[in-house]
């Protein structure tokens, strides 16, 4: 069973989160616009539609004024398994602060990514992330890694709809193998989508 506590610093950071991007949008900040290169899709035009979307002032309002349960069932694709990974040993999170800076983190960004790696531990994270370096390639494919399954949940843990899921497969195939080729030479890597009953996921396989 998740731990109780670090549940609810999830739900708390993302009503927060929600409350202030509403107020700023209500006062007529362009979100949309200074985070419209965050979106995965396949061409600039899609990315700013799915950030205008996003960051519209009806789905702010919408996300700012839900309950603690009702963040609780929105986030219910990924707030667990965040949850425990926050909590295990096998990351680099050493005491309750920085779990906890972690887990109000994700919601911050667009995207959570967790990958199962063909070999080691599961990895999540909040997409973007802060690093330059920190793209999809180097989650999934860089270094010693030998690829593995890329999950894609919206922070807000909503639905992908079938364009948006189209284009979002396409985007993220293109960024890992755009930078596989220059650091590993082309044809080194595949991307291949998953079959996916749950809507409210994108997944591809990432394999040498």
């Amino acid at each position: 069973m998740p731990d109780p506590q670090a549940a609810e610093v999830v739900i708390r950071s993302f009503s927060r989160h929600w409350r202030r991007l509403h107020a700023r949008i209500d006062s007529g900040e362009d979100v949309a616009s200074a985070r419209e290169h965050a979106f995965l899709a396949r061409t600039p035009a899609m990315r700013l539609r799915l950030a205008r979307a996003f960051y519209s002032r009806p789905h702010a309002a919408m996300l700012a004024h839900l309950s603690d349960d009702q963040v609780r069932e929105q986030l219910g694709a990924w707030i667990d398994t965040a949850v425990e990974y926050a909590l295990s040993h096998s990351t680099s999170l050493l005491d309750w602060d920085e779990q906890k800076a972690f887990l109000e983190g994700l919601v911050e960004r667009e995207y959570v990514t967790i990958v199962e790696p063909w070999s080691g531990l599961l990895h999540l994270d909040r997409y973007p992330g802060d690093a330059g370096c920190d793209d999809l390639y180097e989650r999934t494919a860089a270094g010693c890694s030998t690829g593995g399954v890329l999950h894609v949940h919206k922070s807000t843990g909503e639905a992908f709809g079938r364009a948006e899921r189209r284009s979002g497969v396409a985007a993220i195939r293109s960024d890992i193998l755009e930078v596989a080729r220059s650091e590993d030479g082309p044809g080194v890597w595949s991307v291949s989508p998953c079959d996916e009953d749950d809507v409210r996921v994108v997944s591809v396989d990432v394999s040498e």
